[in-house]
């Protein structure tokens, strides 16, 4: 384990959320580790509704924070590039924002490549790169890509907390700043819409 990722803020756990309609990635970063990986599956079942896997996610996500009690969540946001159905996205962003509500645990959102910034140093980085960083740093092996996404969200959130990266790392700086600090949104024109 990289010698930075020691320094930590100690008893306090933080959860890493990589929503996906198929497979939800979770990661617990307790005490400088991962303490806990693990994935829920929501695979088409026949017969099976929308709402199905929508209920497996949440309440697999609501059972972890009420046990875990983290300080705070990251959860990754939507990729706008997403091949997937942009509704089921939504959906499914809903459920897990929902459990964060209904645990009384508050989150933030990390855009997809800031992700990929805060782990491997480069906001375009493959998911494989984004792994392989996290083993680097956390010294845990994923169990796949979606925990190992979480991995590094868990991460995020602890430096959110703290308000600053635990490792000092120029990329992480500029992502927990940016988390904590956004650029404020242009406002929308109040033009009519065209009938």
């Amino acid at each position: 384990m990289n010698e930075g990722a020691r320094a930590t803020n100690r008893g306090q756990a933080y959860v890493g959320v990589d929503p996906s309609y198929t497979c939800t990635g979770l990661a617990v970063w307790k005490n400088g580790e991962i303490r806990l990986q693990m994935e829920v599956r929501a695979t088409p079942v026949p017969g099976g509704s929308d709402g199905d896997r929508l209920r497996k996610i949440y309440a697999g996500l609501l059972a972890l924070l009420r046990a875990e009690r983290p300080v705070l969540v990251a959860i990754e946001s939507y990729a706008t590039e997403a091949a997937y159905r942009p509704f089921a996205a939504g959906e499914v962003g809903g459920a897990v924002r929902l459990a964060c509500a209904v645990a009384e645990v508050p989150y933030v959102d990390v855009a997809p490549s800031q992700l990929k910034l805060f782990a491997a140093g480069n906001g375009g980085a493959k998911k494989e790169h984004v792994r392989d960083a996290v083993v680097e740093i956390t010294g845990t092996v994923p169990t796949s890509l979606d925990t190992s996404d979480a991995f590094a969200l868990a991460l995020i959130a602890e430096g959110c907390d703290l308000g600053r990266s635990t490792r000092e790392k120029r990329c992480e700086a500029e992502v927990i700043r940016k988390i904590l600090k956004p650029n404020p949104k242009k406002p929308r024109s109040k033009k009519p819409f065209n009938m």
